[in-house]
């Protein structure tokens, strides 16, 4: 396989688009170089803010 180079701009666009295609993926964090991922669901905004609904009603901004 090639590796292939790509525009900030081109790898953007890629990102986004394939973000709005899906509405669910994994946040993982480490914490004391312990690992965790969790399912989230999430819906991006204004430009390229990516947002997830927590239960306390408030969402994270990404």
């Amino acid at each position: 396989m090639e590796n292939k180079q790509m525009f900030s701009g081109t790898l953007q666009k890629e990102i986004w688009e394939f973000l709005g295609d899906q509405k669910e993926g994994s946040l993982a964090t480490c914490l004391d170089n312990i690992p965790h991922s969790s399912p989230v669901r999430y819906f991006l905004g204004k430009g390229t803010n990516t947002y997830i609904p927590s239960a306390g009603g408030k969402s994270w901004r990404l």
